[in-house]
């Protein structure tokens, strides 16, 4: 199946659009041209927007275009830089944007000025915001995460600990800051006692994202088979519900036995519908759970392109794809006292000499005992088998 590039940039708004993009390009020989097109047009167009009910100052900031991250594709795609494509620098829209861009950030440090001199609290906190969410709609991730952390003193009420933490996650998943992402979700969840669903399911869905960049793919698993079906498009600057589809069910693939993969993915109502999203990973998870491995391993090598074109799991492919590759092994054989070599091999698509190999590489690795029991990154799994030729 090819990859839509068109389709799976629609899933997203504002900074992960244009850097997804951007990552696709510098990752794909095949879509670096498509890429790099849509990332500069969207940088100077942005997001079309459904602004209804948004005035003033806040409608001038949800129109800002992503200048700063314009720059770095400038920087990255120039004509000095080795790549297969370049980018022509657009001075003159540069200069435009930039000089409407120092005037409403002067604006908005004249709201804070004033705030600070009436000394209110509630002004202050909204200024500052105001000021985050300026930069955050340049790019500038840098000093959207300073405006939002100062908002912290301001903050009067849970509500306003619970958009501050928000605000912090966004910025610093968007960043790469995963570890400070990581303590400020406890933080939101403390700040309000009953969360509702969409919050929950942002927290969730950026527990998971830090999860994977930690290499903790069991955590990731966990964090994105709950999050709730209300999440819809309100994180999609950051992820989309097809994302936690996909995440979800290749980390709990190379981490959940099969029990675990019944219990908390395919009977999960939650995450099913996250699953409807994406037929091929429903069916994927499937085909483990009932032992269809030419099947599993057909939907795997499909969805490959999807992964390692994904900024997320891209670097993490070849990790996961073991993973899961081992535990169908465990899985075949632990069934019996003795399997055919040949007919595995053929099952898995591979010869028998790198299958013995394999197979001695899982009894071997780790702690071995009298039980051939092997260590994954997950439960402990046994194999009880003799290996015939």
């Amino acid at each position: 199946m090819s990859f839509d590039l068109d389709t799976y940039v629609a899933r997203y708004r504002g900074h992960t659009r244009a850097k997804r993009l951007i990552f696709i390009a510098e990752n794909s020989a095949t879509y670096c041209k498509e890429a790099l097109n849509l990332a500069v047009e969207f940088c100077k167009n942005g997001d079309v927007r459904n602004s209804t009910g948004v005035r003033g100052i806040a409608l001038e900031i949800e129109n800002c275009k992503l200048s700063y991250v314009y720059k770095e594709i400038c920087s990255n795609f120039s004509t000095k830089s080795n790549t297969s494509e370049h980018v022509a620098c657009d001075r003159a829209w540069l200069d435009s944007t930039e000089k409407a861009e120092e005037e409403l950030q002067n604006r908005l440090s004249n709201q804070l000025e004033e705030a600070l001199s009436n000394n209110i609290k509630e002004s202050i906190r909204m200024a500052q915001v105001d000021l985050g969410n300026f930069h955050y709609a340049r790019g500038d991730m840098e000093n959207a995460l300073k405006w939002y952390t100062r908002t912290r003193d301001y903050c009067t009420n849970s509500a306003h600990i619970r958009d501050m933490c928000l605000n912090v996650i966004r910025v610093c998943i968007a960043s790469n800051r995963y570890l400070t992402a990581l303590t400020y979700i406890p933080k939101a969840e403390q700040a309000l006692k009953q969360p509702d669903k969409i919050t929950t399911a942002k927290l969730k869905s950026a527990a998971g994202l830090a999860s994977i960049a930690s290499l903790d793919f069991h955590a990731a698993a966990n964090n994105f088979i709950t999050v709730p079906s209300e999440l819809g498009s309100e994180f999609s600057d950051l992820i989309a519900p097809e994302d936690i589809a996909l995440y979800g069910g290749i980390c709990a693939l190379a981490t959940f036995d099969r029990h675990e993969l019944k219990q908390k993915v395919i009977e999960n109502p939650k995450f099913r519908f996250f699953l409807e999203l994406m037929p091929r990973v429903r069916e994927l998870v499937k085909s483990f759970h009932d032992s269809d491995y030419k099947q599993l391993l057909g939907i795997l090598k499909s969805l490959e392109t999807d992964i390692k074109l994904d900024i997320h799991l891209s670097q993490h492919h070849e990790v996961l794809y073991q993973n899961i590759w081992k535990r169908a092994l465990i899985q075949y054989v632990s069934p019996y006292s003795s399997v055919c070599l040949k007919k595995m091999a053929k099952i898995f698509e591979t010869n028998v000499s790198a299958l013995e190999a394999e197979l001695a590489k899982l009894i071997m690795q780790d702690d071995y005992d009298t039980e051939n029991s092997v260590t994954t990154n997950g439960p402990r799994l046994s194999i009880q088998a003799r290996i015939d030729s």
